[in-house]
This record gives structure tokens, C-alpha cells and sequence, in this order.
């Protein structure tokens, strides 16, 4: 599963507005995150961070 497909189904899930997103990346500690395989950390505009762990199909 790419990253980008975890973001796709980050969508589907939270029916998040994307104007709030800032940006996602990999879970990795490259990102001050611990590393999380099937996962992405997604900054929201406010600052804050989600962890989101993708459910393999």
C-alpha cells in the first residue's frame, strides 16, 4: 500500500475537510513520530498532528 493510498483512505474515513490539512508524510521518526508501518501523520493547519494507521485490505 503506497502512502498515497493511506491518505486516500484517511479521506474515506474521517470525511476530513482538506482545506484543514497542511500536510502528511510517512510515520517515521525522520518526522518526530515513532515509525509505524501501513501509517501516515497528517499536520493540520492548527498545529496539530494525527497518527492515522491504515487497515490492509
Amino acid at each position: 500500500m503506497t502512502y498515497g493510498e493511506i491518505y486516500n483512505q484517511f479521506f474515506k474515513k474521517t470525511n476530513i475537510d482538506c482545506s484543514l490539512i497542511e500536510d502528511y508524510r510517512p510515520c517515521c521518526e525522520l518526522f518526530d513520530v515513532p515509525s509505524i508501518s501501513n501509517a501516515i501523520v497528517i499536520w493540520l493547519r492548527s498545529g496539530e498532528k494525527i497518527i492515522f494507521i491504515a487497515k490492509e485490505s
